[in-house]
């Protein structure tokens, strides 16, 4: 089934003004509903249910509070498709508009309401793209489908699995020197490295990212003062904020962490080229750098807690590429924050006068278990522990 075509030839709901704005005459709430990029997403799905996937129309309810499954939860589920026949209902429908990525984050969104409501499927769309998962009881896990299901087969419990590869290219070396075929897969990735990085740069970047993708490798388990890794979670396709306005969209390679506190944490590595931007006190043009971001999962918004400038941070010397950083921090001096990553960190060191995370090597192919990198992410994770422990100790 050809989902992108099939959902544009669906007739959307008439349309009517109701204090000056264009409202449809929602044939499933009977109420007249502002027309929002997400209301016509959420229209269009229950009726491509209704019509095409055959969910009679008195089994499906838009915008269901889950205060009516659970007492005191918060949130709408946008579409429940309900089985007379069955106890709980059938599926939960995360809809969000055309303009949003179908990240990891609305997966876990979809999947929080689905085991509040005990639905056999949860599905998540844009009006572009469509995912749809099976609980399995038997491991108590989600399993993504490669079909989308019609009524009757979602009662039957069917659904092929997706299968997955590993979605790593490795390079070797010599592709690694070639500028125009790190160009080209720039190009085609998530924008890996900035337009301004030099080239001696743009090939540890893609060696360092396709390491972060090659699921092959894993992180290895470790216990140290400050935290230790639990579990190598893989690749998610995230959305992380800077704490700003901006948002850096991309796969992550994530890590189940517990915290000196015994608190468990979810830290990601993204790596991501910036696009050049004007400088709003000087007016000058900013450069397309790259950045190695630390991300840190929280229950409302997660961000960054680290965005590492590998351009201005990074120095080499031979083929050895030394990780230093000079502890800049908003709001707090640098000097300040050296100081309290002394004391307090097992990892990290000084070499003059700047914090050493690690030294990787040019010529040679990256990989999570090996020790050198290893160390850099370990490094690297402590040092994003502890900053944000002092943002919030200097607030």
């Amino acid at each position: 089934m050809k989902f992108k075509t099939e959902l544009s030839g669906i007739t959307l709901p008439p349309t009517y003004i109701r204090n000056n704005k264009e409202c449809f005459l929602d044939p499933y709430r009977k109420r007249l509903i502002e027309i929002t990029p997400e209301e016509i997403v959420r229209q269009r799905i229950a009726r491509f249910y209704e019509t095409v996937l055959g969910v009679p129309k008195e089994s499906i309810s838009l915008e269901v509070p889950m205060s009516h499954y659970a007492k005191g939860t918060k949130g709408r589920a946008d579409i429940i498709i309900h089985d007379p026949d069955a106890e709980f209902p059938l599926a939960v429908i995360e809809c969000k508009n055309s303009d949003i990525l179908l990240t990891d984050n609305v997966y876990e969104q979809a999947m929080k309401y689905s085991n509040i409501v005990l639905s056999d499927y949860y599905i998540i769309t844009n009006g572009i793209d469509i995912e749809i998962a099976k609980y399995d009881e038997s491991e108590d896990v989600y399993r993504l489908l490669d079909n989308i299901l019609t009524y009757q087969e979602m009662k039957c419990g069917n659904g092929i699995e997706k299968t997955f590869d590993n979605p790593c290219t490795r390079f070797s070396l010599d592709e690694l020197n070639d500028m125009e075929k790190l160009t080209e897969y720039n190009n085609s990735s998530f924008w890996i490295f900035g337009e301004d990085t030099p080239d001696h740069l743009r090939s540890f970047s893609t060696n360092f990212f396709q390491a972060l993708m090659d699921i092959e490798h894993c992180l290895p388990q470790k216990d140290f003062k400050n935290f230790r890794i639990l579990e190598d979670l893989g690749i998610r396709f995230m959305d992380y904020s800077n704490g700003g306005a901006g948002h850096y969209i991309g796969d992550y390679r994530s890590f189940l962490i517990e915290d000196k506190n015994k608190n468990c944490q979810i830290i990601s590595f993204g790596l991501f080229g910036t696009t050049k931007e004007l400088a709003s006190d000087k007016g000058q043009k900013r450069n397309s750098y790259t950045t190695l971001n630390i991300a840190i999962d929280k229950y409302k918004v997660s961000h960054n807690i680290l965005q590492y400038n590998i351009d201005k941070y990074v120095s080499i010397g031979g083929k050895e590429l030394s990780f230093l950083h000079d502890g800049r921090i908003s709001s707090k001096s640098s000097e300040e924050l050296r100081n309290y990553v002394s004391q307090n960190s097992e990892l990290l060191s000084l070499t003059n006068g700047r914090l050493n995370l690690g030294t990787l090597y040019t010529n040679q192919l990256l990989y999570l278990d090996a020790e050198d990198v290893s160390q850099l992410i370990y490094r690297f994770i402590e040092y994003a522990l502890i900053r944000e422990e002092f943002r919030h100790q200097n607030k």
